[in-house]
């Protein structure tokens, strides 16, 4: 039985949270940029490739942003972490549908607003997808950025944020983890994904399952389908075409059949979880890191093009 004396006061780890992410976006963005200037300066023909940008980034993720993170927001829960509850082949194939059902929609639908809205914005991804940075990206892009996400958003910042119950811990790992990203093509589409990720690891007690998802996703969206959208056959685009409307479809569908599998923890705090997010939204922390990501987001759109901008699904 917990006691009530070992509960958090209520508001206080939410800023909490918040420091700490500006810093580790700080670390992740400040640090990368000077990295970036001192390459320019040292190897002014390589600096300014897409491997030498996914190289800084991935320096600046494993030994400045996620060390910070563990070190200063240490598991201070009372809340028992989930069982662990291994994912059976078939249904983690079903649940990796449903997971590309919505980064297809909701990429799909960022994609044609931002056309519209803003035709010129150029999609800075696509200038990870070149062959010459083809084995780096692999690596690092594929493999690497996704397990140090993974173990900042839904490692670090889920435990931060258990006693806060299951609906707080997906909710705020999808939203701060959309922001994280800095691109107005990947925000919209991250956070869900990042929220649905939250869903599997409080479901399942495994990390590793949204770590493969990630990972899976990133060969997707880095390697595969940049290689399709080059494609000039109009027989391969149509096939194409139709397997992502059947994706989108089945993977809907599995969500529908699936939902009994979305019921949350509430945790030990006796709180609604509309009080619960008026308590994150309402700290100096928290706010802090609205404003800085939406400041980076903007100075990277608007910004001269030397700007660090290209970011990881």
């Amino acid at each position: 039985m917990l006691s009530e004396e070992r509960l958090p006061s209520p508001g206080r780890p939410f800023g909490r949270i918040g420091w700490v992410f500006c810093l580790v976006l700080v670390l992740y963005q400040g640090v990368g940029y000077l990295l970036s200037l001192l390459a320019a300066l040292w190897m002014p023909g390589y600096a300014d490739t897409a491997s030498a940008a996914l190289i800084i980034q991935v320096i600046c993720l494993y030994l400045l942003a996620l060390p910070a993170a563990r070190l200063l927001l240490p598991d201070r829960t009372v809340t028992l972490p989930p069982k662990k509850r291994p994912l059976p082949p078939l249904l983690a194939v079903r649940l990796f549908l449903v997971a590309l059902a919505m980064l297809f929609t909701v990429a799909l639908a960022t994609a044609a607003a931002l056309f519209w809205l803003a035709p010129d914005l150029i999609n800075p991804i696509s200038a990870l997808a070149v062959p010459d940075s083809m084995p780096v990206l692999i690596l690092i892009g594929v493999v690497l950025a996704p397990i140090g996400e993974e173990l900042l958003f839904r490692g670090v910042l889920l435990r931060a944020l258990g006693d806060y119950g299951d609906g707080m811990c997906i909710f705020l790992s999808g939203v701060m983890f959309g922001l994280f990203h800095l691109n107005l093509y990947q925000i919209f589409y991250a956070a869900v994904l990042g929220a649905f990720f939250a869903w599997l690891v409080r479901r399942t007690g495994l990390l590793r399952c949204a770590v493969i998802f990630h990972i899976l996703i990133n060969l997707l969206g880095l390697v595969a389908l940049p290689r399709v959208s080059r494609q000039t056959d109009p027989t391969v685009l149509m096939a194409f075409g139709l397997v992502l409307v059947a994706v989108i479809i089945f993977g809907f569908v599995q969500f529908a059949f699936r939902a009994a599998y979305l019921s949350f923890e509430p945790g030990p705090l006796p709180l609604s979880f509309g009080r619960k997010l008026l308590l994150a939204v309402t700290r100096p922390g928290m706010l802090v890191y609205l404003v800085l990501c939406i400041a980076l987001t903007a100075a990277i759109i608007l910004g001269p093009p030397f700007l660090p901008e290209l970011r990881f699904q």
